[in-house]
């Protein structure tokens, strides 16, 4: 929760237009936070140019022997001035994702009381209010450790004090550091649009969504748009609404954030 603080006032000195130097050596981090990225070595600006390109060059860089990086070295210097909207950058970095503290192997799913976002944000009320937020198993048990490749339920109670129409209720599933990983909209759907909510009604609202991701924390957001003679677009949204944990596995061979639940395999080759 802490690191998601720090990144969202980064992303406030930077929408400000403020410049910021960011050092480091987390190749993700400055993908995602940098518009622009400089490769310093031994005083030489080898490179300074587009984030993801620049850390790309790095881990080609940085991974080689000394015997075989002269030749490197020399390369990227030359791709200074490269027309990188004709070059784009090739992805060439690992997206790790930092696991939590161990805990014990647990079969189930479970609640820890004092896991609570402390960076939630919550836009205007527009006569909407969003409440409970929760993450519940298919039984109805509140979670907030969850197995990776389970199906759970994120849900909300939406309490409508005045008249709404074309309601559209929505969620995002976020990375510590703001990245949007994934969600769902009703309002892209018409046969899932709320035609009218009236005043005083309440919703229920749900989705269903089979957690595919691996060990990390992560954010969900809730929202809730529409329009009626006062306004129009979100009526209430609430950013970093709850924080969640997926469980570390043992035996596991999913990398990167995403579990796509790719399969190894290898057989050795015999000369015929």
């Amino acid at each position: 929760a802490f690191q998601r603080k720090c990144f969202d006032r980064i992303e406030q000195i930077k929408a400000r237009g403020a410049t910021i130097l960011f050092v480091s050596h987390g190749a993700q981090t400055i993908i995602q936070l940098c518009d622009r990225a400089i490769l310093l070595d031994r005083g030489d600006v080898l490179l300074d140019g587009q984030a993801k390109k620049v850390v790309s060059q790095y881990q080609r860089f940085v991974n080689l022997p000394v015997s075989e990086s002269e030749p490197v070295r020399e390369a990227i210097l030359q791709m200074n001035g490269w027309d990188e909207e004709l070059e784009p950058a090739v992805d060439m970095i690992d997206v790790g994702q930092e696991m939590p503290p161990e805990v014990e192997n647990l079969s189930q799913s479970w609640l820890e009381p004092n896991l609570m976002s402390t960076s939630r944000i919550e836009y205007e009320q527009h006569g909407v209010t969003i409440s409970d937020i929760m993450i519940t198993t298919k039984d109805g048990r509140p979670v907030n450790n969850l197995t990776t490749g389970e199906r759970y339920i994120y849900k909300y109670i939406v309490s409508f004090a005045n008249e709404v129409k074309d309601v559209g209720f929505g969620m995002m599933i976020k990375t510590t550091q703001g990245v949007d990983l994934g969600g769902a909209a009703t309002d892209f759907e018409e046969g899932l649009k709320l035609s009218i909510a009236k005043a005083g009604s309440r919703y229920q609202v749900s989705f269903h969504v089979d957690w595919v991701l691996n060990p990390g924390t992560y954010f969900l957001n809730a929202g809730v748009t529409g329009r009626n003679e006062n306004h129009t677009g979100y009526f209430h949204r609430v950013l970093d609404a709850m924080v969640l944990k997926i469980l570390p596995t043992e035996a596991a061979t999913a990398t990167g954030i995403i579990n796509f639940n790719a399969k190894p395999s290898y057989h050795r080759i015999t000369n015929v």
